[in-house]
């Protein structure tokens, strides 16, 4: 089968966990000091006035640290959420008090890109997942584009 015999993806999905300053992301924590406190080391981090871009630019306003999953071609926004809370449960109480040492927020970010109508992502979470979220004290927010 060559390239184009391929499948065309439907619904990629892929998410992270993001530890970010509380308020508008502009706080100037050193992310190894967050890595040290939550005993888990970050897939991404930033530094505040570190520079973003090939060409030098944008300079980040802010740190921040995350945990990323890989995308995947699917409908099931629940189980990306449920895969990050299994790699950060386990880290809770290191999570808690970074937080609350650099005034971070936390939070699951899950991004869709949809390809064909009629798979759209399922953001629907058991009770379970809610609860687990909860726990952590995390926020959740699912970005979509449709591209078709």
């Amino acid at each position: 089968m060559d390239d184009d015999d391929e499948p065309m993806p439907r619904c990629i999905q892929g998410g992270h966990l993001l530890l970010e300053g509380e308020h508008g992301g502009n706080s100037g924590f050193d992310p190894d000091d967050v890595t040290r406190l939550i005993g888990l080391e970050p897939s991404r981090k930033r530094r505040r006035g570190e520079l973003m871009g090939a060409d030098g630019k944008p300079i980040a306003a802010g740190s921040s640290w995350r945990i990323e999953v890989p995308s995947r071609d699917s409908t099931h926004t629940e189980a990306i959420v449920r895969e990050l809370l299994d790699i950060v449960e386990p880290h809770a109480g290191g999570m808690a008090s970074a937080r609350r040492a650099f005034g971070l927020s936390a939070g699951i970010f899950v991004y869709a890109n949809i390809y064909d109508q009629l798979s759209m992502p399922q953001v629907q979470f058991h009770t379970s997942t809610l609860r687990r979220l909860s726990a952590l004290d995390l926020w959740f927010w699912c970005m979509q584009d449709y591209l078709a």
